[in-house]
């Protein structure tokens, strides 16, 4: 006589706790590493006593060398800095227009902001800081605000 062969059902056993603990340390350790690479590096900022809360218009950084448009690369210093003379920075100077036609393009009934907001490293040239006002200037960004650190 033949026996079908018999299945036994086998006891095996996943420990959850120690799964749940790797994973843990995992979700922990993603949050923790997102979101870094978008927080900028603070930068020595100059001091002032007389501020007030920024507005909203387009934010000029210069940080090491180059120049940033909300938060967008528009340029390097390199083109102020070669001469030693005010000028206009092209890369600037474009992104500048082209944000201001964008405005207009929106509401064409609604005159165009003349703020500019400056957020400019202290250690910047003068010629450098002279030139981000001198191209702003020429696009009728005529109300210049400084980012600027509040003095106790």
């Amino acid at each position: 006589m033949i026996r079908a062969p018999s299945r036994r059902q086998v006891g095996a056993v996943i420990a959850m706790t120690s799964l749940i603990d790797a994973m843990l340390v995992v979700v922990v350790f993603l949050l923790g590493t997102f979101g870094q690479e978008a927080r900028a590096a603070p930068f020595d900022r100059p001091l002032a006593k007389n501020v007030t809360e920024i507005v909203d218009a387009p934010v000029v950084t210069v940080k090491d060398g180059a120049i940033w448009l909300d938060g967008r690369y528009v340029g390097s210093t390199d083109e102020a800095e070669a001469t030693g003379r005010v000028r206009r920075l092209s890369g600037l100077y474009d992104a500048l227009a082209q944000r201001r036609a964008t405005a207009r393009a929106l509401d064409p009934a609604r005159h165009p902001s003349t703020v500019v907001s400056l957020d400019i490293e202290s250690s910047t040239p003068a010629v450098v800081v002279k030139s981000v006002y001198f191209t702003g200037a020429q696009l009728g960004y005529t109300d210049v605000s400084l980012v600027v650190l509040s003095r106790p």
